[in-house]
């Protein structure tokens, strides 16, 4: 199949091609509007495009951090561990509150990485805490 490669340009000057991918190929590799991650390498003079494996975090428990398991995280009050009993209510009241924008946020916070990897590894309550208890929330407000 041939194609053409359309080139843009950023409000910075840098030059990009872009390439559209007929829907069978998408289909065939698995890749969706939800999974939409691919791996682009060279192989000489071939460019390769992969689906990619989405790298997330996890919890303790072994899930990965998303809203589906935080939401459960935030369900079993009985993983507290060693916590004070003032750490385990600013918890309970961030959960109280229900603030998509606030769970949207947290879950950027846990994912986040530096150059040795993810900031928080094997997310607990303790994690949780520690980044509720900084700045401004909603459910403090």
């Amino acid at each position: 199949m041939k194609s053409k490669v359309t080139f843009n340009k950023s409000g910075a000057g840098s030059i990009s091609g872009r390439v559209t991918i007929p829907k069978a190929f998408l289909e065939t590799l698995g890749i969706t509007k939800e999974e939409n991650e691919i791996k682009i390498t060279m192989q000489g003079e071939k460019i390769i495009i992969e689906k990619g494996e989405i790298e997330m975090n996890k919890f303790y428990n072994g899930t990965m951090v998303d809203m589906k398991n935080l939401k459960k995280i935030f369900a079993d009050d009985g993983t507290t561990g060693d916590m004070a009993e003032s750490e385990i209510k600013t918890i309970k009241s961030f959960v109280k509150c229900n603030s998509e924008e606030d769970m949207n946020y947290l879950l950027e916070k846990l994912q986040e990485k530096n150059v040795d990897g993810y900031i928080y590894n094997e997310v607990n309550w303790q994690t949780i805490y520690s980044i509720i208890s900084q700045g401004e929330w909603n459910y403090n407000s």
